[in-house]
């Protein structure tokens, strides 16, 4: 064999291994696992608003499956398609979020097989997700509503659609694959979804509830679930707030304000009189870096995390 045959089946061989996109942790060298799960993560901050990183992760793993998580994503689920690429989506439309209602479906783009697309699905998913915790200030019933709407006990035992099992599946997942993929935990809202799981279960086999009835048979009932959910797991939500300890001077956190709607990232400087104090870094308007102080109200406080309150 000649040196110049040599090169050309060296050639080959190169060209076919690029052509293939072989599945594992690249493909075409283009994008890893590793650097699509930390874009979602991104958009998710970017999008999640009152929400726990966490919670909406944990809502993309069981909407897109694990597919959604990686350049591969037909090796994991099968409604995702080789020829869409690393960012492809499911092949139903509705996104890794399965944003099916159509108030917010592609509301704020269309669902491409592209980073943009998959930025579009999360928007609406947690567009979705915080309608419903706006109205209900409670992550359990926002996400049992994101997956049944919220005449649930119509969904599921009227028309026999959607998962009865979705909490806890969405637990299982903020347990499992969210720690492991993100390194990120919140035992407390694990255990809320388990026992909003606990409460709906006594509902949907319990109660004597009928089944295939109008959604006026199942109005009543809704009521005494969305009570009975909301005082049942609006002290473990509160309790989250303020994650394994009470934060102190020193802390680097972020906060979520409901008076602002907005969150704030800084290190806190005071606590007292019915305020925490921190002080943020940012750019003034000539882009030149500064510091600042700013004070929030304990009260209009929904979540509040950081780095050194879990130690």
């Amino acid at each position: 064999m000649t040196l110049k045959t040599c090169y050309l089946a060296l050639a080959l061989v190169l060209l076919t291994a690029s052509a293939s996109g072989q599945s594992g942790n690249t493909i075409n060298d283009d994008l890893t696992d590793r650097q699509k799960q930390l874009e979602i993560q991104n958009m998710v901050n970017n999008h999640k608003g009152a929400l726990p990183v966490e919670l909406v992760l944990a809502i993309i793993r069981q909407e897109g499956g694990e597919g959604a998580f990686h350049i591969d994503g037909w090796n994991y689920n099968r409604f995702y398609s080789q020829s869409d690429g690393p960012w492809a989506q499911p092949t139903n439309g509705d996104g890794i979020m399965q944003v099916a209602n159509t108030d917010y479906h592609e509301k704020s783009g269309p669902y491409t097989n592209d980073q943009n697309g998959y930025d579009n699905a999360i928007n609406d998913g947690c567009n979705y997700l915080l309608w419903h915790y706006n109205a209900y200030d409670s992550y359990v019933q926002s996400v049992l509503y994101y997956n049944a709407g919220r005449g649930s006990l119509y969904t599921y035992l009227g028309k026999n659609w959607g998962d009865r099992n979705y909490l806890s599946n969405v637990a299982t997942h903020l347990s499992n694959f969210v720690p492991n993929t993100y390194g990120l935990q919140d035992q407390n809202l694990v255990e809320s979804l388990n026992q909003g799981q606990s409460i709906l279960d006594d509902y949907l086999y319990n109660k004597g509830i009928k089944t295939g009835q109008s959604i006026d048979y199942y109005s009543q009932y809704q009521v005494q679930l969305d009570n009975e959910l909301h005082n049942a797991l609006d002290s473990a939500q509160k309790k989250s707030i303020w994650a394994t300890r009470t934060p102190q001077i020193g802390d680097h956190v972020s906060i979520y304000s409901g008076y602002y709607s907005a969150t704030f990232e800084g290190t806190i400087t005071d606590i007292g009189n019915g305020l925490i104090c921190i002080r943020e870094s940012g750019k003034d308007w000539e882009g030149n870096d500064i510091e600042f102080n700013r004070c929030i109200g304990i009260e209009s406080i929904r979540t509040l995390g950081g780095d050194r309150l879990s130690g």
